[in-house]
């Protein structure tokens, strides 16, 4: 494969990743169930390691997430009310 073919195709699939990303954030959150930890930092008003702090000492129960990769992917709504719960 000649350079110039495995650029076009680098340039594709960057391409196509940002396409996936962006159609990811236009699907109304009610549908998406499992977030990633950035996402629900934002919903909670918190940072990333405040999640990964909470998932640690079980104020976002074990239910309330799944190992997805190299990371954690929350339910928006059960996570959500884990933290609702210790907040108040």
């Amino acid at each position: 494969m000649s350079d110039a073919t495995q650029a076009l195709l680098l340039a594709e699939v960057q391409q196509l990743k940002a396409d996936v990303q962006t159609l990811l954030q236009r699907v109304p959150n009610h549908q998406r169930k499992w977030i990633s930890p950035t996402e629900l930092a934002q919903r909670a008003n918190c940072s990333v390691r405040t999640i990964a702090n909470w998932r640690e000492t079980g104020v976002i129960k074990p239910a309330s997430y799944r190992p997805g990769g190299r990371s954690f992917e929350f339910h928006a709504d059960l996570a959500l009310a884990d933290i609702d719960a210790r907040q108040g």
